[in-house]
């Protein structure tokens, strides 16, 4: 069981970004073009995308707003910063400007930025959902899940077992994360309320890059061999399979009955999305270059696109159905997300 203490965060981890994906041959229509430099690693919430942007020769976090139409850079710092997520006015990242991987907070309502975590180990792969922040922390030697409340200050770690947990994903009172214990890589999850922790599955191969909407928790699963697509709906206690065809798929996300991935079954990496509530899949992006990690909010789908052979910020409306481009680039971003 997991066991919650006060204090604050280390970590570090090599994170293996996936290239799968695809782009789609719309021309994209709507949106300002903001950038000649590449940009990767989008998230969204509501209307509000932030990305990882390179036009300063260092990676900064940028945020566009869908509805004003407005870029703003939120880190302008020499050092980089890296993995921004956002969850309404707030947007965390880790940041190296201090020597070693810190998380950081940008709070737009407040107008005011503030270091989360301050440890000489690394803290990294934040994600954020309303008042709470989680991340992957070295300070016990291993890498753990910490938590952030922004409501009392108060810093507590999730994990404490001595085999390795990472990449985190929170939504309300849940935690979930890929857990080393049992000698593979299995998703486990920790309600906040009930202080209960739980293996969300135990089968004996790979199952990596969780996602977390409420009461669905989706995964990369590699039982058949190759990466198919898995969810586990909390409330109906049931597992079901997303996506097994015979190619890989990989880096899923989920808001509500919407979950979108990349998907590899046309020779490239695609975007596609499969609606719970409608039981129907859709193919969002067809162009012959790779589009990745695709996140989901709403009516809104944002990825990272190589179209431009440099990696760009894409966006699809669900409600339109058009595409448009966010940023363009032309400088050189890592492909394969390495530090």
């Amino acid at each position: 069981m997991a066991r919650l203490m006060l204090e604050a965060a280390p970590s570090f981890f090599w994170l293996a970004a996936l290239t799968l994906g695809h782009a789609g041959a719309r021309q994209p229509t709507g949106l300002t073009v903001t950038s000649a430099a590449s940009q990767g690693w989008p998230a969204i919430s509501d209307d509000r995308i932030v990305w990882v942007d390179y036009r300063r020769g260092n990676r900064d976090i940028y945020l566009y707003d869908l509805r004003s139409g407005k870029e703003t850079p939120l880190t302008t710092n020499s050092a980089s910063q890296e993995w921004p997520a956002i969850s309404g006015d707030r947007i965390v990242w880790e940041d190296y400007r201090h020597g070693n991987w810190e998380i950081y907070l940008c709070d737009l309502a407040a107008g005011r930025e503030v270091r989360i975590t301050n440890d000489p180990y690394r803290q990294f792969l934040p994600a954020i959902s309303a008042e709470r922040i989680v991340w992957v922390d070295y300070r016990s030697g291993n890498a753990d899940i910490w938590l952030h409340d922004l409501r009392t200050g108060q810093q507590a770690p999730i994990t404490t077992n001595p085999a390795s947990q990472d990449w985190p994903a929170l939504s309300g009172d849940r935690v979930v994360w890929v857990d080393y214990r049992n000698g593979n890589p299995d998703i486990y999850l920790y309600d906040l309320r009930t202080r209960r922790e739980v293996p969300i599955t135990t089968d004996g191969a790979a199952q990596l890059w969780p996602a977390i909407s409420g009461d669905k928790i989706v995964w990369v699963d590699y039982r058949k061999g190759n990466g198919d697509i898995y969810l586990y709906d909390l409330r109906a206690g049931k597992e079901v399979s997303i996506a097994t065809n015979a190619a890989s798929c990989g880096r899923p996300a989920v808001y509500g009955e919407l979950v979108v991935w990349e998907d590899n079954r046309n020779g490239n990496a695609d975007i596609y999305m499969y609606d719970l509530a409608t039981g129907r899949e859709s193919r969002i992006t067809s162009d012959p270059n790779d589009q990745l990690f695709p996140a989901v909010s709403r009516n809104h789908i944002v990825w990272y696109d190589y179209r431009s052979a440099k990696g760009d910020i894409y966006v699809h409306d669900l409600r339109k159905g058009t595409e448009a481009r966010i940023t363009s680039s032309s400088g050189a971003y890592s492909k394969n997300g390495d530090r």
